[in-house]
């Protein structure tokens, strides 16, 4: 192991650790039966569970913690627009919304707002975005405050640990070979690095030892439940 007194690094304060992961639509419902869009990229899979973070505050958080149901919608490239026009709505929910004569506040339909269409769920009721590629229905099965710069635990930033029970993919990112996997050369998720969104590449670094492994252990299951 060689090493080294010296290096060209710098040392940051508070910065933000954000280095890019894929954007989510969290799609629930709100008290009154409408449906909220809300876009993240703080989501982490393991298995058939997601964690996901949220502003405590905001309208998703408060809604999972109601009902404890939402669709993780996968956005891809194409979806760039959509989540664009859902990102500055975003920021038109810190505004008041005008109340009607009957000091009732006007419905807002999300995907209306962002031009997208809503499908039906299968298990729970929180609607699924038809244009992105992959939706996932859950439910939460934890929540919990993080630790704020006093080391207290804090609400304002939430973690949500959630169960996929339903996974909709369209079959043109699946696999030639293996069709319970994402194809990594057909999949164009859209990344985002600090608000900002980006597309991937189109060409893999180089390849893998892990798919290669991971592959021949699965056609190895395949032989095995093979009739003698």
């Amino acid at each position: 192991m060689s090493s080294s007194s010296t290096s060209s690094h710098v040392v940051v304060e508070q910065l933000h650790l954000n280095f890019g992961s894929p954007t989510i639509l969290l799609s629930t419902v709100n008290e009154d039966g409408t449906f909220h869009l809300s876009v993240t990229s703080d989501a982490l899979f393991k298995g058939a569970n997601a964690v996901v973070g949220l502003d405590g505050s905001s309208f998703t958080a408060a809604n999972i913690r109601r009902t404890g149901e939402c669709v993780i919608n996968i956005a891809g490239e194409a979806n760039a627009l959509a989540v664009q026009r859902l990102m500055d709505l975003s920021q038109l929910d810190q505004l008041p919304r005008l109340p009607r004569n009957d000091g009732s506040l006007p419905p807002r339909d999300d995907f209306d707002v962002a031009g997208m269409t809503a499908l039906s769920s299968i298990s729970i009721a929180p609607k699924r975005v038809h244009e992105c590629p992959i939706h996932l229905e859950a439910y939460a099965m934890s929540s919990y405050g993080l630790k704020d710069a006093s080391e207290k635990v804090s609400d304002a930033q939430q973690l949500f640990e959630l169960r996929v029970q339903r996974i909709h993919v369209l079959p043109s990112l699946l696999g030639d070979r293996f069709d319970d996997r994402i194809s990594a050369e057909k999949w164009k998720p859209l990344i985002t690095v600090n608000d900002k969104l980006y597309g991937l590449r189109d060409r893999q670094s180089s390849n893998s030892m892990l798919e290669a492994i991971s592959r021949s252990l699965a056609a190895q299951s395949v032989i095995e439940r093979l009739p003698t």
